[in-house]
């Protein structure tokens, strides 16, 4: 005779075609999500926008042991407002993991990882050229110490 079947508390274990699944200590709850520094965002399946989650934010709403798996959330889109599911990673260089056992992730986002998404990094703007330094040549100077040789050659 079997005995009772062991309980798993709400996001540590879900069944995934027959077979129990077992989440990474880093997704258990907000609050090791937040202190994993774990990247959250929101899916849309419709129109294929991800969105931060601020996990902080939530903590305080929800509290520290609520838990994003197996939820579901609306689009923040004013014309979408499809349901869909929280993704995370536990740093930016590493795929997104899908928070919900009954799903999988969709293609859109297999192999993604929260660097893809994030805008690409800018050069700071050129200072304005000083006074009697031709400005396309101080534009394109490519390093200060070119700069400072147009700055010397103008003094003169």
């Amino acid at each position: 005779m079997e005995g009772p079947r062991k309980r798993w508390p709400r996001g540590e274990t879900a069944v995934e075609g027959g077979e129990a699944r077992i989440w990474p200590h880093w997704v258990r709850s907000l609050g090791v999500m937040i202190e994993a520094r774990a990247q959250v965002r929101f899916a849309c399946p419709a129109c294929k926008r991800l969105y931060d989650v601020d996990l902080a934010s939530l903590a305080l709403l929800k509290g520290r042991e609520w838990t994003l798996v197996d939820r579901r959330a609306r689009c923040k889109a004013s014309r979408c407002r499809a349901s869909g599911r929280f993704v995370a990673a536990a740093a930016g260089d590493q795929p997104f993991l899908l928070l919900s056992a009954s799903e999988r992730l969709p293609d859109w986002l297999t192999g993604a990882r929260p660097s893809d998404h994030e805008p690409p990094h800018s050069e700071p703007p050129t200072p304005p050229a000083p006074p009697g330094v031709d400005p396309v040549r101080w534009a394109y100077a490519r390093d200060d110490r070119t700069r400072k040789r147009l700055v010397r050659e103008a003094r003169g």
